[in-house]
């Protein structure tokens, strides 16, 4: 990338489960929704939710 001059940007979401989710896909919707928490907020940034 590098080579080619393109810029490289994340955005990251950390959820932490105080209990296992009862479902997979209600885990990953938290999830996504952290990512894009964090989207919303610039570039490169990090969001962190605790999930109960």
């Amino acid at each position: 990338m590098k080579k080619n001059d393109w810029p490289v940007t994340f955005s990251l979401g950390v959820v932490s489960f105080n209990e296992t989710p009862g479902r997979v896909d209600k885990a990953l919707v938290v999830a996504d929704e952290t990512m894009y928490l964090a989207k919303r907020s610039g570039k490169n940034r990090a969001a962190m939710r605790t999930f109960h």
